[in-house]
């Protein structure tokens, strides 16, 4: 399968061939627009650990700048390519929780994840 991060006109992605396994925040998936430099690097990460060369990475900007909806898109790229990588998405919520109810949480993401098929 061919390459599906790819910018079309105008500084907006081309969308074609991408399943959209998780809503993505920003509503309308063609109103994600520019962030090219960055993408571009989240891709050739994801794509470097099945050659186990990638590390782990914090992912650390102030509130509101685009961060999940950045790691949305890559997950919906990813799960589309169907390279050998199994993506997954879990986002921590505000506030405390016990260890029991992030497992709990934790637990039912993977296993009613939509990349969940490829098991």
């Amino acid at each position: 399968m061919n390459r599906l991060l790819q910018q079309g006109e105008n500084y907006r992605w081309n969308l074609d061939g991408i399943e959209f396994a998780i809503e993505e925040r920003v509503g309308e998936p063609a109103q994600f627009i520019g962030r090219v430099e960055e993408m571009e690097y989240l891709y050739e990460w994801a794509m470097r650990i099945q050659r186990r060369l990638s590390k782990s990475m914090a992912f650390l900007r102030r509130r509101k700048v685009g961060k999940s909806l950045m790691l949305e898109r890559l997950y919906n790229i990813l799960y589309s390519e169907q390279k050998g990588l199994i993506p997954f998405y879990y986002e921590f919520t505000e506030g405390r929780r016990s260890g029991k109810e992030f497992y709990i949480d934790f637990a039912i993401l993977i296993l009613f994840s939509p990349a969940r098929r490829w098991w």
